[in-house]
């Protein structure tokens, strides 16, 4: 959690994703979003009423892969948000 909010966990992943892009394994000839519903029973930032849970809080999670899978972007939001807006 300490790691999450110092924001350690985003570096990384940028930095993982520069060494791959570098070493040309990064495929953007094709990226997919995709996103899942994640129930929210204690609440937090990141929640609203769920489309498909009868309204009951949650989460939206949207992940942008590219070609071969690998998540090039990766975010969090209320799960009443549209895909296009995540």
């Amino acid at each position: 959690m300490i790691w999450s909010r110092a924001g350690v966990w985003g570096r990384l992943h940028e930095a993982v994703l520069h060494q791959l892009d570098d070493a040309g394994l990064v495929d953007v000839s094709r990226v997919v979003l995709d996103s899942a519903h994640v129930r929210a029973k204690r609440g937090g930032e990141h929640t609203g009423p769920s489309p498909v849970d009868r309204g009951k809080p949650g989460s939206r999670m949207h992940i942008l892969p590219d070609a071969n899978g690998l998540p090039l972007v990766v975010g969090i939001s209320a799960a009443n948000v549209h895909d296009s807006e995540g």
